[in-house]
């Protein structure tokens, strides 16, 4: 589930920068930045701000660059002084964009920050006009208004695909955890990650009541249940993440999807710190072009310009490990690589000054120039947010799961399937996870179908399957 910070468009940054002085000390300088959304429309409330939370200082100075497509030169923009209070009380440097800015189709911008006590000073991104922040500006997307969603109401299901007794799965009781995620084959089989028994479970389509096969998982002893994330991989068989004790980063398995046999192992990328990106292989991807992706977050690395989000590769269509190092440099920021070389973006908006979840939800195809194919906001007046599964680009259509909310205990699932016209089917889940869920519990399957896992300690497990109803 994606951290409130990036719904709210904000991400917080640490950095160290030296003064430009030579007669004065270094300063590390701590900088938050709320960016602004990838995607935007004219009437937006469009504001950047950079919170500077660096003890002593107190009157930072700043200024804001930016152009439209089509203009060679960046107008100069002074931040004005503020202070923000969402975390302590620290000096802001802030703009509400000129409406002047969003005419145009795509927005360039980059900022100047500098302290005048200590000499200190800042561009974000860090290469300035040579690679500034980007967004796109959607003059006729696709307009869908949900309205209020009405809980308690989830459709039928179409039929159970898989089940086991309590006693067939693996529990922790304690840590209120049991299986969290599962695979859907294209010969709409069902394999459950059953983590506390270190195993895949596995049913042939048609025949629910019990699997017919398992498959062991790579553990490391009795008490290893590490486990993340699973995804189908080339030539019969599967990828498995598992995080790595004491150690940032995760590892990365790929195992014989008969015998559970290892055929490599393999580490993502951690950076030198230890923390930040990725958090973990919490979300797996397989791409278009059958390349193994796991979803990270920009924790860290705001500098350098880059999204709130990105996709970064762990193993090639041919199922060969991706080298740590090579990783990193080829993380994809702010979209989803789509076919035809396309990218699929998709964000939260919110107005500036808004505190709350996010109640509006918007996506855009653009081509591999930059310009921008097709556009949609989906606005709810009930408060949507925290993907469990990512939105996906299937066959031309978009589906995503909104996850509605109007507080703790209130959360279901609720997707969408989108077209160029609009709303093209929806369907509405209940959430029947026992205890933690940290991993995917809903998949899209063979012919937009969705599939979503129930747990019960008492009762075990149930998979069943949803049709996406106009």
């Amino acid at each position: 589930m994606r951290r409130l910070s990036t719904l709210l468009g904000a991400a917080v940054l640490v950095l160290v920068v030296a003064a430009a002085s030579s007669g004065r000390s270094a300063v590390a300088l701590a900088v938050s930045q709320a960016s602004l959304s990838q995607l935007l429309v004219p009437n937006d409330q469009a504001q950047v701000k950079y919170v500077i939370q660096t003890p002593g200082v107190v009157k930072p100075t700043g200024t804001l660059y930016v152009r439209r497509d089509g203009q060679s030169a960046f107008t100069a923009l002074p931040l004005q002084l503020g202070v923000d209070i969402s975390n302590g009380r620290h000096p802001s440097l802030h703009l509400m964009l000129p409406a002047r800015f969003l005419n145009g189709t795509r927005l360039f911008y980059y900022a100047q920050l500098h302290d005048p006590a200590s000499g200190a000073s800042l561009t974000i991104p860090a290469k300035g006009a040579k690679r500034p922040q980007t967004s796109w500006i959607m003059h006729r997307p696709t307009l869908v208004r949900l309205g209020s969603y009405r809980f308690g109401h989830p459709q039928a299901a179409e039929a159970v695909v898989a089940r086991a007794g309590a006693k067939n799965v693996g529990w922790e009781l304690q840590g209120q955890q049991g299986p969290n995620t599962f695979l859907v084959g294209r010969d709409r089989s069902i394999w459950l990650e059953d983590t506390w028994k270190h195993r895949m479970l596995v049913w042939q389509a048609g025949k629910p009541n019990k699997p017919v096969r398992s498959v062991p998982l790579p553990t490391q002893g009795r008490n290893d249940v590490s486990f993340e994330d699973v995804a189908f991989g080339p030539k019969a068989t599967l990828y498995v993440t598992r995080i790595q004790r004491a150690v940032a980063g995760f590892q990365i398995f790929r195992i014989n999807a008969m015998t559970g046999k290892v055929l490599w192992k393999s580490n993502s990328y951690a950076p030198p710190s230890g923390d930040g990106l990725p958090e973990s292989g919490w979300q797996l991807r397989v791409g278009s072009d059958g390349t193994l992706y796991t979803h990270v977050d920009s924790a860290g690395l705001e500098t350098t310009g880059t999204p709130s989000y990105g996709w970064m590769p762990l193993a090639t269509a041919a199922g060969k490990p991706i080298p740590p190092a090579q990783q990193f440099n080829r993380i994809i920021w702010g979209y989803e690589p789509a076919p035809a070389g396309r990218h699929f973006i998709a964000e939260y908006y919110t107005p500036a000054h808004w505190r709350f979840m996010p109640r509006e939800q918007r996506f855009a195809i653009v081509n591999r120039f930059g310009r921008l194919l097709h556009g949609w906001r989906i606005t709810s007046e009930t408060a949507i947010g925290g993907w469990m599964l990512e939105p996906q680009l299937l066959n031309g259509r978009i589906v995503a799961d909104l996850a509605p909310t109007a507080g703790p205990g209130t959360l279901e699932h609720f997707f969408v399937r989108l077209d160029s016209n609009g709303l093209d089917a929806k369907t509405s889940l209940p959430f029947r996870i026992w205890g933690d869920c940290l991993f995917t519990d809903v998949r899209v399957g063979p012919g937009n179908k969705i599939y979503a896992l129930a747990t019960s300690p008492k009762t075990g497990i149930l998979i069943r399957r949803y049709t996406l109803s106009p």
